[in-house]
Order: C-alpha cells, then structure tokens, then sequence
C-alpha cells in the first residue's frame, strides 16, 4: 500500500511540475499584443516612460507595428516595451 501512495504522489507531482511548465511558456506580453491585433482592440503601450495608444497591426520577433489616431503607424521595438495596458482577451 505505501507503495502505490509513492507512486500516486511522484505521479502527481510531475503533473504539477508539466502543468507549471507549460504555463511558464506563456508570454503576457506577447499575448495581449496578439489579442490586440485579433480584436482590434486598442493598447497603451508603456515605453521608457512614455504612453503610447495603438491598435497592433502586425508582430514579429524584434517589432511591433501599430496604428494610432494621433500618430498614425508606430513602430515599437518589443525589447522598449515595458508593459502594455486595455481591456483585451475580455469575453465583455
């Protein structure tokens, strides 16, 4: 019987262990980006203390392209960006 109580308690502890690494590997950052594009929903980006609103057009591994009302195109280098905010992802 103790033995079959090792072997479900290693078991589960390596389902937390794979669930926690697959969670790691998500991105917030790379997440609401993309939600942003999808949706068409705007951001503030959040850049070496400036705000910045835009609606992501398009992402690639060092860029993010959007397009704002004041500015019109923007082009962000993702490494600038410190956070972004919106209500993006929302089921609202």
């Amino acid at each position: 019987m103790l033995k079959f109580k090792t072997l479900i308690g290693a078991a589960l502890t390596l389902g937390v262990v794979g669930v926690s690494a697959a969670a790691a590997d998500v991105d917030p950052l790379r997440t609401m980006l993309e939600d942003s594009r999808s949706q068409q929903k705007g951001l503030t980006f959040l850049v070496s203390g400036q705000q910045i609103a835009g609606v992501v057009l398009t992402i690639s591994d060092k860029y993010v392209i959007a397009k704002s009302q004041a500015q019109g195109n923007i082009v962000i280098r993702l490494d600038r960006i410190d956070g972004v905010a919106g209500f993006v992802g929302d089921k609202k």
